[in-house]
């Protein structure tokens, strides 16, 4: 006589609960519950052709199918997703770079933006004179003139 701790789970239910842990994958960027959902849909495809007698079984089978892949493929897949090369990085505060501006009611007109002008000497600014802007934060900008 056989001990059945678990109903044997219908495959449709396995692919689900599988597409399911996938799609929170895309939330959490682990790469462990992706896995998880892998083996699921995995047994659930093979309880289409394979009658599993115990749920038990089922869900056995979806943590060594889980853990052979986990251990196998992860970390190429994390190399290969998560990795940026330096030569790819791009810059995501580009108001903070450096470039040229030109002097609009006693503004420095750069980027589309308008920003005070940090004072660290008496200089006076002409309206239409191109400046270097050095740096820009909390809306005012370090600048200097351009030699012509």
């Amino acid at each position: 006589m056989d001990i059945q701790i678990l109903e044997p789970i219908t495959p449709m239910v396995l692919i689900g609960v599988g597409i399911a842990l996938i799609a929170a994958e895309s939330l959490i960027f682990s790469f462990f519950v992706f896995w998880f959902g892998i083996g699921f849909i995995l047994v659930g495809i093979l309880s289409i052709f394979v009658e599993f007698y115990d749920g038990a079984w089922q869900l056995a089978s979806v943590s060594v199918i889980a853990m052979i892949l986990l251990i196998t493929l992860r970390a190429k897949i994390v190399d290969k997703f998560l990795d940026v090369e330096e030569n790819q990085i791009t810059v995501q505060d580009f108001l903070n770079e450096s470039g040229f501006g030109v002097i609009k009611e006693n503004k420095v007109y750069y980027k589309a933006t308008y920003w005070n002008i940090e004072r660290d000497e008496d200089v006076i600014y002409e309206d239409g004179e191109e400046v270097y802007v050095i740096r820009t934060h909390k809306g005012f900008a370090k600048i200097k003139r351009v030699d012509k």
